[in-house]
């Protein structure tokens, strides 16, 4: 196994083609990026490739002209199927199963031939590259997840109305002792449809009931929540798919983070993060 980043960029089909890459890989970090300067963006990215510099002015010069955004994932490929391709200085690793499947996305949703909508790395070191590019963990952090449980299946089909909050980057991935915060109509319906999926340890703080899986510690904790203020309902009434779960819509989401960024100042990730926005939130923050 080794790790591979796909890069899509920003298209009226981003959803459908993270879908896909989800289908054949295992993603285990997704970040929107947000680029203040395109040119120099696509230049970056495309620094460590091993080809000829007109091919990357050729497939990326659409992009000048795009949206200032695109989505970052990280997977695990369990096939590499490594080959060395080129001559002379552009000879180079090259994996098969990223280019196959890269091909099959852009034979769907290329606009134009050589208007590609999909970049992704050739070898490890190339990931390794644009993780410190975009300031993202090394791959050190990533090798370092538990997994000992499916977080995601205890959540598949689970016939209550629930959001995940604040969801993680890495979801459905995690290391020990992580939580995952979720709003719900019920704990009590909640509690007894993980519970038959699960060994889990339940107790209470506050308004907060955790369901601990304990292995030689806290494993993973489910913290649930069923009164958000005035604001549970809607929150639940607005919610969305994402990576197979659901979580709030993007308005209702900034809100939360900035309602957490009041309770707890420090927690200024949450304030920056909404900045990266304009999204007006501050009338449901008004109604909490």
């Amino acid at each position: 196994m080794r790790y591979d980043y796909f890069i899509i960029w920003n298209t009226p089909h981003t959803e459908e083609i993270i879908n896909l890459v989800d289908c054949e890989f295992k993603i285990i970090f997704e970040k929107e990026i947000i680029i203040n300067d395109m040119d120099k963006f696509v230049m970056d990215v495309y620094a460590c490739d091993t080809v000829p510099f007109e091919h990357l002015i050729a497939k990326s010069r659409y992009l000048l002209k795009a949206e200032k955004k695109a989505y970052f994932l990280l997977v695990e490929n369990h096939n590499p199927r490594e080959t060395i391709v080129g001559d002379g200085a552009f000879r180079h690793v090259q994996c098969l199963t990223i280019v196959d499947f890269k091909t099959k996305v852009r034979r769907k949703f290329n606009p134009e031939p050589e208007h590609h909508v999909i970049h992704g790395s050739d070898y490890e070191s190339q990931v390794e590259y644009l993780l410190k590019y975009l300031k993202f963990p090394s791959l050190d952090y990533f090798y370092g997840f538990s997994n000992k449980i499916d977080v995601k299946s205890f959540l598949r089909d689970m016939p209550y109305r629930y959001v995940i909050i604040r969801m993680a980057d890495h979801f459905p991935n995690y290391k020990t002792g992580e939580d995952l915060d979720i709003i719900c109509d019920s704990v009590y319906e909640v509690i007894r449809w993980l519970q038959e999926r699960g060994e889990f340890v339940l107790s209470h703080n506050g308004d907060n009931t955790h369901l601990d899986f304990i292995t030689d510690g806290i494993e993973f904790r489910f913290d649930l929540l069923d009164k958000f203020g005035n604001l549970r309902d809607e929150i639940l009434d607005n919610r969305v798919k994402k990576r197979g779960v659901y979580v709030p819509a993007l308005e209702y989401d900034l809100a939360i983070r900035f309602l957490e960024y009041k309770k707890h100042p420090e927690k200024v990730k949450h304030l920056e993060y909404c900045k990266l926005f304009n999204i007006n939130y501050q009338d449901i923050v008004s109604r909490y």
